[in-house]
């Protein structure tokens, strides 16, 4: 891989933050994917000041230390470049925009960061600042794992989807980063069909739908499934589809799959509001707080530049994976 077509990984790092630091798990895997991607790091802490103030040369200074000390401290055993950032013009925007803003300018293909998995009210309160970057990112977001695993390095990925159009364009995208490690790919789809419709009839009598139904229901998940291995097959991976019950916890089977399959890396895409975030919660968000795996998430931002066709047929679910 040439130079020119080197892929950029930013590395979102609060050196002052020490319950942010990735585990050596998730810094085996950035060193195994930086490796097979030739990929360039470089290691980024927005400061949160004006240069107008008289001591900004001080702060920079030390933040710019402290932020190599730290990428000193993680041992990648690769390049990585320091660069601390700020917004010179508007000292009122958030760390999340500038960040998201200064990736796009630079060309970088993905942004890794940590995540405090604060619980909902906090979060609601303080914000979060791995979760803002998902909202206003133009390329897919790495949420580190910080608990420890015993599974080898991205050899299995797991890629969970509702099958819609706007998953098809992040699971390709995510095909085209996972790609050079040649790892196994499962392709998870947590099906909700209950047997009986919990609405009512017109005589007010609980609904129930034949048995008959939900068989072709599945048999059509099982079909797209396949078709979704074919992608993968034809990218040179080895690819297969599980289609499992979600019983009305969609992440729950996500995070119970991954840890029955060993997969290393859990891949999603998510087209939530940040309002809709804060008030429901998504599965997306729901996997990665758990920390348990390195999550891979397509945001909103990055499913904006590829616009999705109209549909071709019904949703084959009722509730989006989203």
């Amino acid at each position: 891989m040439t130079q020119e077509t080197r892929s950029k990984i930013i590395l979102a790092i609060d050196p002052f933050e020490e319950a942010l630091r990735p585990s050596r798990k998730a810094l085996r895997e950035l060193h195994y994917w930086a490796q097979k991607l030739s990929s360039r790091i470089e290691a980024v802490y927005v400061l949160r000041e004006s240069d107008d103030r008289p001591e900004f040369g001080r702060l920079f200074t030390q933040a710019y230390d402290r932020l190599g000390g730290v990428v000193r401290s993680l041992d990648l055993r690769v390049p990585v470049s320091l660069r601390v950032i700020w917004d010179g013009d508007d000292e009122t925007r958030d760390a999340p925009g500038i960040l998201t803003d200064y990736a796009r300018e630079t060309g970088a293909d993905l942004i890794l960061v940590s995540s405090h998995g604060r619980k909902w009210l906090s979060r609601m309160v303080l914000g979060s600042f791995a979760e803002k970057v998902l909202m206003k990112a133009s390329v897919p977001v790495l949420f580190f794992g910080v608990l420890p695993g015993p599974h080898e390095s991205l050899h299995k990925v797991l890629f969970a989807t509702d099958f819609s159009d706007a998953s098809k364009i992040a699971y390709e995208l995510f095909l085209k980063q996972v790609g050079p490690m040649e790892p196994e790919v499962v392709i998870l789809h947590v099906a909700e069909y209950p047997n009986l419709v919990t609405g009512m009839s017109l005589a007010g009598v609980g609904a129930y739908l034949p048995d008959a139904y939900w068989k072709v229901m599945k048999e059509s998940l099982l079909s797209e499934g396949a078709a979704w291995v074919g992608i993968a097959r034809k990218r040179g991976l080895r690819a297969r589809a599980v289609i499992e019950d979600g019983l009305g916890d969609v992440a729950s089977a996500i995070l119970k799959t991954a840890r029955a399959e060993k997969a290393s890396l859990i891949g999603l895409s998510t087209m939530r509001s940040e309002l809709q975030k804060i008030v429901m919660g998504s599965v997306s968000t729901r996997v990665f707080r758990t920390r348990a795996h390195s999550v891979w998430v397509c945001g909103p931002g990055v499913l904006e530049k590829h616009p999705v066709p109209p549909a071709r047929h019904p949703p084959l679910i009722g509730r989006e994976m989203r």
